[in-house]
């Protein structure tokens, strides 16, 4: 076991060489106290010396292989194998002889110190000969830890840290219907310091493990210069926006200090000269790491601190409870409302009582049976979409009915089945769902808004998709739904419309069957489908490549294509030959309608941009979206007249279209 992380100054690569330097007296002392008393238990007799009349341990003692397991608090609780090597001498007074024999014995030591500013107190629980699995001694309630003392916990363990943690600081939580009282609970339980101040402005909070000296504001809110003791937690007040962030990040904190409190010291024990033992928590979010490695020890600490400390503040067995009777009073103080608004009051409610965000009054209100309430507080394109009901059971766990505009971009462009439907208006995108354009649906239609009447049950007329998560870089992360102390935001979804689900099925061909007056868009459509099929195959992956074979395919120049777009041929020149060329959104859009390109070819065209430059689907919005799909047979005049008088930029956004269209 090495530990990661300690490049310079390093003392004691792991815990089994300090102790062989600092502590074999401890296991000396027991091999010579016991060896005598227990010849047969140890089983130190052999063939060579079957009777030993003395021992002589030998200094070639080994140390290694410890295993930790969790306790509360700096107590630690691990195994040890040891092994002796040990000269055995049998006397033969009648022959005045004797005989000697050197073997070696393996012992697995368990063990208890108290891990704090040392190793103090180091005591034998027990000794067993030979290697033995601690689940072998019906100890399987001992929670592991890894080599770097951070406890190893599943997704289905959350619960069992959270009600230790309550256990040990706040029982009423496990047993009564309250609210949590967080910074009673680090100051006056666990005798924490506790301070709202100031730190960077991408940290939300900090835990010292160590003295250190900053910058602390005082009781007249001036910032001045303070020794900062071990133990002390501080809260960002730059970046907290609301009692729900606050309560979050401090029990967040305090779950670094009650569960990972040790790997620091560990860390002090075999590198005290390493860097601040300071655990910042910025507003990045963790996903589960991959492995127990030394690299992935702080991603375990936060990803274990993010999942367990809303558990703390909605205890699972109390929460329920809470939940059901503020619906309850709510269904009947507002017996008119619709399903998903109560849920959406109940959500708020819940978030006074408890004291949380929304985020996290709606996620643990869904992990506690409540599905109804996955309906509630959705974001799609950094905006809340109202609230919507469907059949308890309609969707897994990774199934939803919204859908961002950027995603359902990319749907059309890879199914040609649902951008057929698209073209002919046949289904449309409307309030974060992909609706079936029928004539059951379109009295309910307002605008570019669901009537009340779909939102009772999407799942009549709406798509499903399989969501996951895909994340470009760490700013995407804020304001995640998944981050429960942030606010919402910033849509993280990508979606595919499995079209073989039963009710996608349904939805797809009584979409499908539907009469279309628009003839124009049913040729164009099949026009779509047959361009695309017979050239799609042949085209690069490159956006460079693809765009020199629309041209070739077109018989353009680049001089032609400067006439028809507005990008200079220096420009289209460079997208052609340099593979690391990042056009602007503007620009594709003109290169597509300079190049009349049908929707599926423009999509392609702009997703293959989107490897050079990120999120360029996502600056794609309904104007656009409605001249590629109705208009891509304009010229480029046509287009920036609609666009100019919706205020929006010119394609391409350079000099030559401000000159071209007099603005």
């Amino acid at each position: 076991m090495v530990w990661g992380g300690f490049p310079l100054n390093i003392k004691y690569y792991n815990f089994e060489e300090y102790l062989k330097e600092k502590h074999l007296d401890i296991f000396k002392n027991w091999f010579m106290t016991n060896i005598t008393h227990n010849v047969e238990n140890w089983k130190l007799t052999t063939d060579e010396v079957y009777d030993p009349t003395t021992y002589n341990l030998k200094e070639d003692i080994t140390i290694s292989e410890a295993k930790y397991y969790f306790g509360i608090g700096s107590t630690l609780s691990f195994d040890i194998y040891v092994s002796f090597s040990v000269s055995m001498i049998q006397e033969f007074s009648d022959l005045d002889y004797s005989k000697q024999f050197t073997t070696s014995r393996t012992f697995t030591f368990s063990l208890e110190c108290e891990l704090e500013n040392g190793v103090q107190n180091l005591r034998i629980i027990n000794v067993r000969r030979g290697r033995f699995e601690r689940d072998s001694l019906a100890r399987t309630t001992e929670v592991r830890l890894s080599d770097e003392l951070v406890p190893i916990m599943t997704s289905e363990q959350v619960d069992y840290f959270a009600e230790i943690f309550l256990m040990e600081y706040y029982p009423d939580a496990l047993f009564d219907e309250v609210s949590v009282p967080v910074v009673d609970i680090i100051k006056n339980s666990m005798r924490l310091e506790f301070y709202d101040s100031k730190l960077k402005t991408n940290i939300h909070g900090a835990t010292f493990f160590e003295v250190t000296k900053g910058k602390i504001y005082n009781g007249d809110n001036e910032l001045i210069d303070k020794t900062i003791n071990e133990g002390t937690i501080i809260i960002n007040r730059d970046v907290i926006e609301n009692i729900g962030m606050y309560n979050n990040t401090a029990i967040h904190e305090a779950i670094h200090w009650f569960l990972h409190r040790k790997y620091f010291e560990m860390k002090k024990l075999l590198a005290p000269d390493d860097m601040k033992l300071v655990l910042s928590c910025n507003i990045n979010e963790i996903d589960m790491p991959i492995n127990n490695s030394s690299k992935n020890a702080k991603k375990w600490m936060e990803w274990q601190a993010n999942r367990i400390a809303p558990h703390i503040l909605m205890p699972t067995k109390t929460a329920y409870n809470v939940i059901q009777n503020i619906y309850d009073t709510i269904r009947e103080e507002y017996p008119e409302c619709r399903d998903a608004s109560i849920m959406e009051k109940t959500i708020e409610a819940v978030s006074d009582f408890y004291g949380v965000s929304y985020s996290v009054a709606k996620i643990r209100a869904v992990e506690l049976g409540f599905e109804q309430a996955r309906g509630v507080y959705n974001y799609v394109d950094s905006i809340r979409i109202k609230p919507y009901s469907f059949p308890q059971g309609s969707l897994k766990a990774n199934e939803t009915y919204q859908i961002s505009f950027s995603s359902f971009l990319n749907l059309l462009s890879g199914n040609v089945e649902l951008a057929k439907l698209y073209i002919e208006n046949k289904i449309i995108y409307c309030d974060g769902f992909v609706v079936k354009n029928s004539e059951q649906v379109r009295p309910f239609l307002q605008g570019n808004c669901l009537d009340e009447t779909i939102l009772n049950d999407v799942s009549k007329h709406c798509f499903k998709f399989i969501s996951k998560r895909s994340v470009n870089t760490p700013a995407d992360w804020i304001n995640c739904l998944n981050f429960l102390c942030r606010t919402q935001g910033c849509n993280l979804e990508e979606n595919i419309c499995d079209l073989s689900d039963p009710k996608n099925q349904d939805i797809y061909e009584t979409a499908l069957a539907e009469i279309s007056s628009d003839e124009e868009g049913i040729l164009k459509s099949e026009k779509l489908s047959k361009d695309y099929a017979e050239f799609s195959s042949t085209l690069p992956a490159s956006f460079g490549g693809t765009l020199k074979a629309h041209m070739d395919r077109r018989g353009y120049t680049e001089e032609k294509l400067e006439e028809q777009s507005w990008v200079s041929v220096r420009s289209i020149s460079t997208y052609i030959n340099d593979p690391n060329a990042c056009p602007e959104i503007e620009t594709v859009l003109a290169l597509c309608i300079g190049l009349n390109l049908t929707l599926m070819f423009s999509l392609d065209l702009i997703k293959k941009a989107e490897r050079n430059t990120s999120n360029l689907l996502r600056s794609v919005n309904y104007i656009h979206m409605e001249l590629l799909t109705h208009y891509d047979d304009k010229n480029i005049v046509y287009w920036n007249l609609r666009l100019g008088k919706t205020k929006m930029k010119l394609i391409p956004s350079n000099a030559v279209a401000k000159k071209n269209m007099d603005f």
